[in-house]
C-alpha cells in the first residue's frame, strides 16, 4: 500500500511535483517513505539548521542526501516566499 505526500500532509500541488520529481531522481519512481518522512517533519519545523540536519541524518546515501537537500532547498524557498503555507 502506497501512502503519498499529498494525502498524508496535504501538499500544494507544485509542491507535491517537485517531491515526486525529487523521488524518481533518487530512482524510488514513487514519493518514498524515508522522502515522506523527511518532508512532514521538514514542514513541521521552522528552524533551518534542525532541517538541514535532519535531512542529513535521514540520507545515509550521499545520492540520496544530495536530492533531498536539494529538495530541501526548493522548500525552505518555496516557505520563505508564503508559498508553502497551505501544506
Amino acid at each position: 500500500m502506497r501512502s503519498t505526500i499529498d494525502t498524508t500532509i496535504r501538499l500544494k500541488p507544485h509542491l507535491h511535483r517537485q517531491a515526486e520529481e525529487a523521488s524518481r531522481a533518487m530512482g524510488l519512481g514513487a514519493v518514498s517513505d524515508l522522502v515522506e518522512t523527511v518532508l512532514r517533519d521538514f514542514l513541521a519545523s521552522r528552524d533551518l539548521r534542525a532541517k538541514h540536519a535532519l535531512m542529513s541524518q535521514a540520507a545515509q546515501d550521499e545520492g540520496y542526501r544530495r536530492e533531498l537537500l536539494k529538495v530541501g532547498h526548493d522548500f525552505a524557498s518555496a516557505d520563505s516566499e508564503g508559498l508553502g503555507d497551505d501544506y
